[in-house]
């Protein structure tokens, strides 16, 4: 946005709204919609990413009645009522607007036009220039050369100039022009049976609206003459509810000396704390990547181990250090059948090695022999004084347990203290971990074989990695392994999972190992039986509910039972979906 204002009014209902729309329904694992505060957050950081330095303030509706409706109860009656579900989220959408240092305004009696108008009118002194961020139209009527209109929707800056173009009147007529032809979107009557281009052409022949009234005889058009006539208090009454106060009483208004502080960038002054606690809140802390810049990981101290000194000087710091981080790169997803290419060990942050064992292709370099590597580090990972972290690290113990390696010191498997701390949380991969709690975008796998010109599901398609792209890559998952061992495992300390954590659920690991590799032996005979009892008990309860229900209905379809519940026996709705109310298990549990 190529301007110089230093003053942005932004109309953060019509943000809310906007928002609200042009998403579909979302919700947290609670059942607390979030769309429009997803978008009304992407929509704000989206244009303090575009707009120059320079102060932002944040306005909004307070959803109460105005003067405006007591000088016209119709005014916007036509809108259908505010969805309960966007309701919910105006609060919290006010509170992150707050938690990013902006100032969020809004005066009970008045609409937020009305604030902005106010605020358009008092900042000029103060300001070099100020953007009204709104793609309404009625904002046009405050067009001055001092006051633009940005809609940021669809990349379009208005002034006096646009608006002249565009509605064929001087700016300062505006209010006027929707005085005669009306504004349908609030309901604002105007002179019923005048439209935009007659509107225009009683302007331009007698400049206002009571000019136009004090020499009604010269309008030459009979029709428009009598729709004038019948229609006179609507036109003045449309001139009252369409002009933009701009005089809002001081007292209504912050101290706005304490609010013009120009910033070198509106996203220097965010609260992050108070922004991350908020976007977990509703399950959000994704959106925190586009608020914080990127943290780049040195890797500076990322080495490949090509000959046999260098793995002995890696073995004796390796039996110098308490805590390792273990990464196997390998030929495929499957433990129990993969091979390993390489291996990434690291012992504190930033410092990582990875040792190649199985590259394979054109000029690829000499490795170290797989097994003579393999038994060398055999004592130290069966060493029971040491402490192993990995990400979803069963993958690692099945892989080794099958190339005759124990590793009994698993002390934290990051996967799973991500899980602990949100349980309802998604995408607990490695690289959504390292975005969330480092800040940092790591190099992933995708991108790493499709840099190279290979296929992710070709069999086997590590080995064709370069060694040196294998390095960084590997090298890299051990060292954000590491960090984010340092930084979960205090998380889970502070919140009193430690018992949990470390007696129950990492011991957990090698129990569920075990199973996966072994299996276990089951009695077919009897589980049939069971599944034939359980069959006659389900076809016995789904009985009884149709004859509770008053009609058959499919019980496994989520629509027929939640007409049923919800429509039929109006049992209270907590949880609305695209389709209609959620009949899910945490529904049916508060019903029950």
């Amino acid at each position: 946005m190529n301007t110089n204002h230093d003053i942005f009014l932004i109309d953060g209902t019509a943000y809310i709204f906007r928002a609200f729309h042009s998403l579909p329904a979302l919700y947290t694992k609670n059942g607390f919609p979030t769309g429009a505060i997803l978008g009304f957050t992407k929509m704000l950081v989206k244009f303090l990413n575009q707009a120059t330095p320079g102060v932002v303030i944040v306005i909004f509706d307070t959803g109460k009645p105005t003067f405006r409706h007591k000088l016209f109860p119709e005014y916007k009656a036509h809108r259908p009522e505010t969805p309960p579900e966007l309701k919910q989220q105006i609060e919290p959408i006010i509170n992150l607007v707050k938690a990013f240092n902006l100032p969020a305004l809004s005066v009970e009696g008045y609409e937020a036009d009305d604030v902005i108008g106010t605020l358009a009118v008092k900042l000029q002194e103060k300001a070099h220039s100020i953007t009204i961020v709104s793609g309404d139209k009625d904002f046009m009527q405050l067009c001055s050369p001092k006051v633009k209109l940005w809609d940021n929707f669809r990349e379009k800056l208005t002034g006096v100039e646009e608006v002249e173009k565009r509605l064929e009147i001087k700016a300062h007529q505006v209010v006027d022009y929707f005085a005669l032809c009306g504004d349908k979107s609030d309901n604002i009557p105007g002179v019923k049976g005048i439209g935009a281009v007659n509107a225009a052409k009683l302007l331009k022949n007698f400049g206002s609206l009571e000019e136009i009234y004090k020499h009604i005889d010269q309008v030459n058009k009979k029709n428009i003459k009598q729709h004038l006539q019948t229609n006179q208090k609507n036109a003045f009454l449309s001139r009252q509810l369409f002009t933009i106060k701009t005089d809002l009483p001081d007292h209504h208004l912050p101290q706005l000396e304490e609010i013009l502080v120009a910033q070198e960038s509106p996203l220097n002054r965010i609260n992050r704390k108070a922004v991350r606690e908020l976007l977990s809140q509703f399950d959000m802390t994704s959106l925190m990547t586009d608020l914080v810049p990127q943290q780049i990981l040195s890797n500076e101290n990322y080495q490949t181990v090509k000959t046999w000194p260098e793995f002995e000087q890696l073995l004796s710091r390796l039996e110098q250090s308490e805590e390792i981080a273990l990464d196997l790169e390998t030929t495929g997803l499957d433990p129990m059948s993969v091979e390993i290419v390489g291996i990434s060990l690291c012992t504190e942050p930033g410092i990582s090695y990875y040792i190649p064992l199985a590259h394979n292709y054109i000029d690829v370099e000499q490795q170290l022999p797989k097994q003579k590597v393999l038994s060398a580090l055999t004592p130290l990972l069966q060493n029971e004084k040491k402490r192993y972290i990995g990400q979803n690290i069963k993958y690692d113990y099945i892989i080794l347990h099958r190339h005759g390696i124990e590793l009994p010191a698993i002390y934290c498997d990051t996967l799973l203290a991500a899980y602990l701390l949100d349980p309802g949380g998604r995408n607990l991969n490695l690289d959504m971990l390292a975005e969330r709690y480092l800040h940092h975008k790591t190099i992933t796998f995708n991108s790493l074989v499709k840099e190279m010109g290979l296929k992710k599901n070709t069999p086997g398609v590590f080995v064709r990695v370069p060694i040196p792209k294998a390095t960084l890559y590997s090298c890299e998952d051990s060292d954000v392994t590491f960090r984010l061992f340092q930084i979960l495992t205090k998380k889970i300390a502070e919140n009193g999972f430690n018992s949990l954590f470390h007696e129950l659920e990492v011991p957990l690991i090698k129990v569920l190992a075990d199973m996966e590799m072994n299996g276990i032996k089951v009695n077919s005979a009897h589980l049939h039986q069971l599944s034939e009892s359980l069959r006659e008990d389900l076809n016995q309860l789904e009985v009884i509910i149709h004859q509770k229900a008053g009609e058959s209905f499919n019980l496994n379809s989520p629509k027929q039972l939640s007409h049923i519940l919800f429509e039929k026996l109006n049992y209270p709705a907590t949880k609305k979906t695209k389709t209609g109310y959620s009949t899910n298990q945490e529904v049916l549990e508060q019903l029950a």
